[in-house]
């Protein structure tokens, strides 16, 4: 029988914490990646170039296990995957040396990707994106978006991208909200959900291991992996 527990791995950022996690893929229906593969942080000492190979090993483990295996894209992979994007909303820690090796490779794999999976899990339904989807910028953008739908979505990386490149205040940018790749945990929390789904998302990091998890979203950028089983959320307890 087909399992149905998810495993899901928040934003990568060249760290390592997935492949202990994947160690037993046949334990899972299915392994959502949240997205923002490469850009690490200095100070975690991660090279670019070993950011770089570990991508390689996680496009590899996709295409292992296509039909298993989720990758999503984060504002730290678009800015990579369109230069449109890239001028309206590149992200901190831009990799201008290889930014022309990352886009090709992104562009060579690009069917590989997606921006949103929606699934049920128990008794509920659940949306997975980068960093989520607030009511304001969906509702701002519903004649473009359509009803509310993971294929919808992955609609815009090729039908209107731009619209993904929305950055709100709290994260220093000038739209009235941001777009499912950049809207922060504080305008999550400060929007009402959206009907009909529980959203599961990272992008904004948590300073400890813990992450943000309300009757209606869980963000759960905390450099470790989780567990959906039977509609319920938890670490994954046998990770490194």
């Amino acid at each position: 029988m087909e399992h149905n527990d998810i495993l899901i791995l928040p934003d990568i950022h060249g760290r390592h914490f997935w492949k202990t996690a994947v160690s037993n893929p046949e334990n899972y229906g299915k392994i959502i990646f949240l997205g923002d593969y490469l850009d690490p942080y200095p100070w975690e000492e991660i090279t670019l170039h070993e950011a770089f190979e570990n991508f390689q090993s996680i496009v590899a483990f996709k295409e292992e296990h296509p039909d298993q295996v989720i990758l999503l894209l984060g504002n730290h992979d678009l800015h990579y995957v369109d230069k449109v994007y890239c001028d309206l909303a590149m992200s901190t820690r831009y990799d201008y040396d290889h930014a022309a090796r990352n886009a090709n490779f992104f562009h060579a794999h690009l069917p590989l990707f997606q921006l949103a999976f929606q699934t049920q899990n128990g008794d509920r339904s659940f949306l997975f994106t980068h960093a989520g989807v607030t009511q304001l910028w969906y509702y701002q953008h519903e004649s473009e978006i359509g009803s509310l739908t993971a294929d919808h979505l992955n609609s815009l990386l090729l039908n209107n991208i731009r619209i993904l490149a929305d950055i709100g205040y709290y994260r220093g940018g000038y739209a009235d909200g941001g777009s499912m790749v950049w809207a922060d945990i504080d305008e999550m929390l400060n929007s009402a959900p959206i009907a009909g789904f529980y959203q599961i998302f990272g992008h904004t990091q948590q300073d400890t291991d813990d992450p943000i998890i309300t009757s209606t979203m869980a963000c759960l950028d905390c450099r470790r992996p989780f567990v959906l089983h039977d509609g319920n959320l938890s670490p994954l307890q046998s990770s490194s």
